[in-house]
């Protein structure tokens, strides 16, 4: 609707709202076109003689670019602190997963001597480099960090944070320290790809951005698989010593065959996804640069 000739002020207490086309932003730009000048200067000028008024401004983009690009302009809303905080985050959970993994994997019993991980990695309990008491201090700590910035976020966010804040809790204890284990029930590479793929990437933009993404979780699903994709080979790898510990891994519920089934077709739908996102519009063509790596995935 395009604004009438009264002032805006009139048209505001008329409706209590005023849409207008005099405020435009250069092609692919956030960046406002000279002739928008007079309209804000009317409002700067409204805001003056009325100090007590407040508005609740929104902007919208057309539809004469790509998606992808639209959704950049539309929720550019990037804030340092939330993103260093997101960043910092997921450090810190990750590496709450790693030394819980090791804690309750000695604890359990799953981590031996003659344990396949061995081969490739230093245990930090069953090598002797810390003490139990050590990683479980450490974790507190990191535990200690890690609430310290869900908290923050769910100030600044609200309830979506809370419902975040919660589900990646759950999974992170269910994962390692719950009873019965979620990678003891064929469900860890299934809990890696919700945490790493739609979790992490849709849910830090949300909480970075203030804004849910539906392109943001189309942008998840390769990454998730991706990581579902390592951690099914890893067990498809170690599957009989899994089993004979009583470890139900997926490829231990599933069998070697049909894991490695599911392994490839999760490496394939990787890359249709990108691909069909860019088709789409929803990503940007800039992601077909994964199709580099694909001769390796073969």
């Amino acid at each position: 609707m395009a604004q009438s000739r009264k002032s805006i002020y009139d048209d505001l207490a008329a409706s209590g709202r005023v849409a207008t086309q005099e405020i435009l932003f250069a092609t692919g730009s956030d960046r406002l076109r000279p002739e928008s000048a007079p309209t804000l200067k009317q409002i700067a000028a409204m805001l003056q003689q009325h100090p007590g008024l407040t508005l609740r401004i929104e902007g919208h983009t057309d539809n004469g670019r790509p998606k992808d690009e639209n959704l950049a302009l539309s929720d550019r809303r990037f804030a340092l602190v939330p993103f260093v905080l997101v960043l910092v985050g997921y450090v810190v959970l990750h590496a709450i997963s790693n030394l819980s993994n090791d804690y309750f994997g000695a604890r359990r019993g799953h981590d031996t001597d003659d344990s396949p991980r061995r081969r490739y990695t230093v245990h930090p309990l069953l090598s002797g480099a810390v003490s139990s008491r050590l990683l479980v201090t450490g974790l507190l700590i990191l535990g200690a960090v890690a609430t310290a910035i869900g908290v923050y976020f769910i100030v600044l966010r609200g309830l979506p944070a809370v419902l975040l804040v919660a589900a990646g809790a759950l999974v992170l204890w269910a994962y390692d320290a719950a009873p019965r284990a979620l990678k003891e029930l064929g469900l860890g590479e299934l809990a890696a790809f919700v945490v790493w793929g739609p979790l992490m990437v849709a849910g830090g933009y949300y909480v970075i951005t203030g804004q849910a993404s539906g392109t943001a979780l189309l942008a998840s699903v390769p990454y998730g698989l991706g990581v579902m994709s390592i951690l099914v080979g890893k067990h498809i790898d170690q599957r009989q010593f899994d089993a004979g510990q009583h470890q139900r891994t997926l490829p231990v519920v599933l069998g070697e065959r049909r894991a490695r089934l599911l392994n490839r077709a999760s490496v394939v739908l990787m890359y249709l996804v990108i691909v069909a996102g860019v088709v789409a519009h929803a990503l940007t063509p800039f992601a077909l640069l994964v199709l580099l790596a694909a001769p390796r995935a073969v």
